[in-house]
């Protein structure tokens, strides 16, 4: 029998328990198994499942009956439809749908663990949030346009890190913000503006979306345009003070040179901005966590510290309130 030498073996801790950087293999295994486990949860039992089985279905009528109309099919993502009609020529509607959350879950999972490998162990944690969770459970077309925009942004070609960041918004619509806010962060950083002038600017273009996005929404043709009010919301407004207190930690930060950090406080920011004006960009914030999370673990040591427990025990919030609420969890 062989013996393979403890030095082979991957080690996640040094011996007086130091967690090491994670490598490719562990955070492999780790997304394989957040993917697989994600994927072989009951089929229907979560919100939206119905309609994700008629995509597989009528994808491909759907996406021939967009393109007729050039701007409402880019808007309507057709990518989306693409995705599914292709699987669905080798697979029945069951797998399309399971294959959506397995592939997009684990991309994500890895491409997270990877990117902050030093805080493994707090992402893996961040990985079970429920605005992070519902990705891959009730929001499948999201999941799969994080999983794009992930892939892209941390591209190490630039040629291919556009192509995919810019497919990310016909996957799914949030992406054209997300995308937009990275093209304005990119922009800024280049110009070499003040973090003060970014704020100005950042805070500026988030309360022009919240005030016209409807009248937009509705000119283009979406389909958003039924499914949300863009009006003044009905909100608690707990998750602004929570996230206003992020954003501190985060602005606080001014010398931070991770490439996550201005584009987290960006979509920080544009949150913020929208939280009371319009409900749907706050499906924009989700697309945009992954980032925050990776932001925030990447912060000097007492703030990211600060940043781990304060968004642990909101984890714990976040559950305790979907698990005690009338209806599904997700």
């Amino acid at each position: 029998m062989k013996v393979v030498a403890t030095q082979d073996v991957p080690q996640l801790a040094d011996a007086d328990g130091t967690l090491r950087p994670l490598g490719r293999l562990p955070a492999a295994a780790f997304a394989l198994l957040y993917g697989v486990t994600l994927a072989s949860l009951p089929l229907m039992a979560f919100q939206d499942r119905d309609n994700y089985l008629d995509y597989a279905h009528t994808a491909s009528v759907l996406l021939a009956r967009s393109l007729e109309h050039p701007l409402i099919g880019l808007v309507n993502e057709p990518v989306w439809l693409l995705l599914n009609t292709v699987l669905s020529f080798v697979l029945t509607p069951e797998e399309v749908v399971r294959t959506i959350i397995f592939l997009p879950a684990t991309i994500v999972a890895y491409v997270l663990l990877r990117a902050g490998s030093k805080n493994w162990a707090w992402l893996l944690l961040f990985l079970l949030l429920p605005a992070v969770l519902k990705n891959h459970i009730s929001h499948l077309r999201q999941g799969a346009g994080l999983a794009v925009f992930l892939l892209g942004w941390h591209s190490s070609r630039r040629a291919v890190r556009w192509i995919l960041m810019g497919l990310a918004p016909f996957v799914h619509a949030s992406f054209f913000f997300v995308f937009g806010l990275y093209g304005l962060t990119r922009g800024m950083l280049r110009l070499r503006l003040a973090n003060d002038v970014r704020f100005v600017v950042q805070t500026g273009v988030a309360l022009g979306v919240g005030v016209t996005l409807g009248a937009l929404v509705a000119w283009l043709g979406a389909r958003q345009a039924g499914s949300y009010q863009f009006a003044g919301t009905d909100v608690s407004g707990i998750g602004f003070a929570f996230w206003l207190f992020v954003c501190g930690l985060l602005l606080s930060e001014r010398d931070s040179s991770s490439e996550h950090h201005p584009l987290a406080q960006a979509g920080v920011l544009f949150y913020l901005g929208t939280y009371f004006f319009v409900e749907v960009t706050a499906r924009v914030f989700e697309s945009l966590l992954p980032v925050v999370l990776l932001a925030g673990t990447s912060l000097s040591r007492g703030r990211r510290l600060v940043f781990v427990f304060a968004l642990a025990a909101w984890i714990g919030v976040q559950w305790y309130v979907r698990l005690t609420r009338d209806g599904p969890v997700f």
